[in-house]
């Protein structure tokens, strides 16, 4: 049995379209039931070629686990539980919340804030899609992470996974929906905005004259922040399957303005224009009736890590698989569009 864990787990279940319910449950093998055999590792590597090398495994005591293509896990697991999901007849991986407690212990903050808000939301990555990511039930809960830490404290990463669950949660269906999350709703000490109330995806329900310019009862918002009337919308050409899609952003963009909410539109370029961004967090403070004003000596030091940070994934994953699924996902598309003239 091989036994992902840490940033090899995390990897395998931000691009997994099954959550750990869809998986049987086991607990961690012992030695003699682990195989680290090359022949092993290499299978593991033509069936998962999104996750980087060196693999990182968890290994009971007693195993031997050398190789620069491995990096060994040898801390102790949750008493009494099935902590694994076994994926293949001789694979399993940490589920995600025992796998974000070691992968957060080697991050810094603002990379551990994205993948923990990641696993918490209800997208997968798949760099073959338009968009690079498809919609799912999300893989972990504030919950269950919560039951983990608060069981388990002393388990490796749980003082780190604690101090990020008090500015992550649910909700984005795109990492830079996550990024932005973070950069308007952290605490100034850690290098956001510190604007309360942010929350993700937001359903609104539509009056009738709404109904008729979007054509939809209710209308879902990127990031909302109820106080200011102000609703942010990530704006991706990437996002843009066709005119088609275009014009129904704009009705409903129309449709938002005319229930007197404001949008605000930000484009993958804007995520990492700095102070782009700080100008709509002093927007939504002006609708708030209340001042910007920077109130942390750390937040220019901090402000620059978050942004250097960024909104993308990609670092956990295989670049030459990213590539690989962006080249056939653009090939597809061209067929595609060659077979609608």
């Amino acid at each position: 049995m091989i036994c992902l864990h840490g940033p090899s787990a995390v990897a395998f279940w931000l691009t997994s379209e099954l959550p750990p319910s869809a998986f049987s449950q086991t607990g961690a093998p012992d030695a003699g039931s682990c195989s680290l055999r090359r022949s092993a590792l290499r299978e593991v590597r033509l069936s998962l070629p999104q996750i980087p090398t060196p693999l990182h495994l968890w290994v009971p005591p007693g195993a031997n686990a050398t190789g620069r293509d491995v990096v060994a896990h040898y801390g102790r697991l949750p008493r009494g539980s099935n902590c694994f999901s076994r994926i293949g007849p001789e694979l399993c991986v940490a589920n995600p919340e025992l796998a974000f407690l070691e992968t957060c212990r080697t991050l810094g903050f603002h990379d551990g804030a994205k993948v923990g808000g990641a696993l918490l939301s209800e997208f997968g990555i798949d760099p073959f899609l338009k968009g690079g990511v498809f919609r799912r039930e999300a893989v972990m809960t504030p919950e269950s992470l919560a039951e983990l830490i608060e069981e388990q404290p002393v388990l490796a990463g749980s003082k780190r996974a604690k101090e990020l669950s008090a500015f992550i949660g649910p909700g984005a269906y795109s990492p830079p929906e996550v990024f932005l999350k973070l950069v308007f709703s952290l605490p100034m000490a850690k290098g956001g905005l510190a604007i309360p109330g942010i929350i993700a995806n937001w359903s609104v329900p539509q009056s009738p004259k709404g109904k008729t310019v979007s054509g939809r009862d209710n209308l879902v918002l990127d990031l909302y922040q109820p106080d200011s009337r102000i609703a942010i919308e990530y704006d991706s050409d990437a996002m843009h399957f066709n005119r088609g899609q275009a014009a129904k952003d704009s009705s409903k963009r129309l449709a938002l303005e005319e229930a007197g909410i404001k949008v605000i539109a930000i484009t993958t370029a804007q995520l990492r224009d700095g102070g782009y961004l700080r100008a709509v967090g002093e927007t939504i403070y002006a609708h708030m009736g209340r001042r910007f004003r920077i109130r942390s000596k750390n937040f220019p030091t901090e402000w620059k890590k978050l942004l250097a940070a960024g909104s993308s994934l990609a670092f956990l994953l295989d670049p030459m698989w990213v590539r690989q699924r962006m080249v056939e996902g653009e090939e597809a598309r061209k067929r595609d569009y060659i077979l609608t003239l």
